[in-house]
């Protein structure tokens, strides 16, 4: 029904020609930006397939995703992060040809399709103006914000002769550019899309451990450098029923992260971990101090604090005998999200960790602004100590800030006597590493105690 505007206050009725086109348009094109979506880009690569198939050139997509733009909704708000990424669209459609096409995907996800490509090589000049334009500062809110892209390239016919499997293909070596540092483009080759479905596996295979909470632990003891006793257990999730073999954390903890699953799979490691504690005890009847690493995801969960409470009655583990680590990486990158759960953690009286300090990022400003019980040292930074002057200097630096801001240093990594010295005479309170003892079964553990 086409509505009436004399009804409604206003001048005559809308025209039936007008009342289509905005519905058409509401149909094919992203409210936010009033660039193309999916349903149009589709089509209109559909077209520009079948054009190439019949003149011989070739069809480039780009797949454009905004780095850290989570981060970005922290600081700026969702109306600040709205304002971003119209900003964003109207720069690239100032930077493409007439013919060319900008959609929006999704979220901070932009496709440019580029028609009429000569070579492969004529298109890797447009992602780098792309990717120089989105580098300029944003103004948002009187505050400038520094963004940068990843761009992932699929050329058709080579890389997909059908618009759905070109978007794909593009969007498998956009994630390459993220690992490879991110601000920079990468072009889909076979490997990669060999390694995409690898991943593809993977994620299903992940997926049917959880369903069945068959991720298993490992624990490694904590040792106290003054009494040589074991202080704490840290717990590690171990995937090793697997076709490819063991499975690394570093590989299958950001892959739960990106595909919703660390909320389950951080319950069940923290469940199975305080109920296996709950037997053990150090001499005088001491319960030695279960850490578990939680990640960023499931910190800026707001369920997270009430099932940490939960776990914690439902396994009768007192507050005060777990240490909750996040990474130093993490802690740099997402701490604003993070902080108010962090705080509730602390109020519950767990305990909080900074993971891997040293290994990457800086982490001064995450010391600066929140109150850690216990800061890990990376192994990297002890590597070469005490034989390399300038990594004992940075260790002993490190030791000191930790004495001066009243946290507890631990030590990981340590595999030599030499290092175990260095650390104890510079007053580290504790260490783990293979010198003491490798990961291993709870069972380990439970004769270590003995």
């Amino acid at each position: 029904m086409v509505e009436d505007r004399e009804s409604s206050g206003e001048a005559g009725p809308v025209p039936i020609e007008e009342a289509r086109a905005r519905i058409h348009h509401l149909a094919y094109h992203d409210a936010l930006t009033g660039l193309a979506n999916r349903p149009l880009l589709q089509d209109r690569l559909e077209i520009a397939l079948a054009r190439s198939r019949r003149q011989g050139d070739l069809v480039g997509v780009l797949f454009l995703d905004l780095d850290g733009f989570k981060r970005i909704n922290d600081r700026a708000g969702h109306g600040g992060g709205d304002v971003l990424l119209r900003e964003v669209a109207t720069r690239l459609s100032r930077l493409v040809r007439e013919g060319d096409t900008v959609a929006r995907i999704g979220g901070d996800e932009f496709v440019i399709l580029a028609s009429d490509i000569a070579r492969a090589g004529d298109v890797l000049p447009v992602a780098e103006k792309i990717l120089s334009a989105i580098r300029v500062p944003f103004t948002v809110d009187a505050r400038e914000l520094f963004v940068t892209g990843s761009i992932g390239i699929a050329l058709g016919p080579a890389d997909g002769i059908d618009g759905e499997v070109l978007v794909k293909n593009a969007d498998v070596a956009m994630y390459r550019a993220k690992e490879q540092g991110r601000d920079r483009c990468e072009l889909f080759t076979p490997a990669l899309g060999d390694r995409a479905a690898s991943r593809r596996e993977m994620e299903s295979e992940l997926r049917r451990l959880v369903e069945r909470g068959e991720i298993g632990l490992a624990f490694q003891p904590v040792i106290d450098l003054a009494t040589g006793r074991i202080a704490g257990i840290e717990a590690f999730a171990r995937w090793s029923e697997s076709g490819r073999g063991t499975v690394s954390p570093a590989e299958f903890i950001p892959l739960a992260e990106e595909t919703g699953l660390i909320a389950p799979l951080g319950r069940q490691i923290l469940r199975k971990a305080c109920a296996r504690s709950s037997g053990w005890r150090g001499p005088g009847g001491v319960r030695p101090r279960l850490s578990v690493n939680v990640s960023p995801a499931q910190l800026r969960n707001p369920a997270f604090v009430p099932e940490l409470a939960s776990i914690l009655e439902e396994t009768e583990c007192p507050p005060s005998a777990l240490l909750l680590e996040i990474s130093e990486r993490a802690a740099a990158e997402r701490l604003a999200g993070c902080l108010e759960a962090m705080r509730e953690i602390r109020r519950l009286g767990v305990g909080v960790a900074l993971d891997d300090f040293g290994g990457g990022g800086s982490s001064l400003e995450a010391l600066r602004r929140f109150e850690f019980d216990a800061v890990k040292i990376d192994p990297s930074l002890l590597r070469d100590v005490p034989r390399e002057p300038r990594d004992a200097a940075i260790a002993r630096a490190v030791l000191r800030l930790g004495h001066q801001l009243g946290f507890c240093s631990i030590a990981e990594g340590v595999e030599r006597q030499e290092q175990l010295e260095f650390l104890r005479y510079h007053r580290c309170v504790q260490a783990q590493g293979y010198l003491f003892a490798s990961p291993g079964p709870a069972e380990i553990v439970d004769l270590l105690l003995a």
